[in-house]
């Protein structure tokens, strides 16, 4: 009888502190970390001369093209779209396009200066355009594009598909 009295008043002892304990304790640790594998920017289109040719896109960072061209003014237009696939991120964008000489201008219209947002899609423009005339063996100049892009952090997740 003294043990169940006993365990009666610890039950009514731990109730009534429970009852008047007001502070709660939790202790834990939370891991945040950045999802490398939803970011994924693109050349997703291109179109040479008004017409879709994909074989320019040499990766998912790269285009890449050959051309000859002989006459005085004669100009090489690549229409191109780079996409952001990620839902998680923006991504600010820089483009480096090589391989130009003397004889060809070459202008690259595509902002950079904004960051693409999330699953959208944002067109440029190359131009070459033979500005001196060449008198030697024929000269084919490579152009090469390499898209670079960083992770953007967002509050929200993007909206639509790419």
């Amino acid at each position: 009888m003294k043990k169940k009295g006993l365990l009666v008043a610890l039950s009514i002892m731990a109730v009534g502190f429970a009852a008047v304990s007001t502070t709660l304790y939790i202790n834990g640790t939370s891991t945040i970390n950045s999802n490398d594998k939803d970011f994924k920017v693109y050349y997703s289109n291109a179109l040479v001369n008004g017409t879709q040719d994909l074989s320019v896109v040499v990766d998912e960072t790269h285009l890449s093209f050959t051309t000859t061209l002989d006459t005085l003014g004669q100009s090489y237009v690549l229409d191109y779209d780079v996409t952001n696939g990620s839902k998680n991120y923006d991504a600010a964008l820089t483009m480096n396009c090589t391989g130009g000489n003397d004889y060809l201008t070459v202008t690259n219209n595509f902002d950079t200066a904004t960051n693409l947002a999330a699953l959208q899609t944002r067109s440029g423009k190359l131009t070459l355009a033979l500005t001196k005339s060449y008198t030697g063996d024929d000269l084919d100049v490579t152009i090469t594009c390499t898209l670079n892009a960083t992770a953007v952090e967002r509050n929200t997740l993007g909206e639509g598909t790419a």
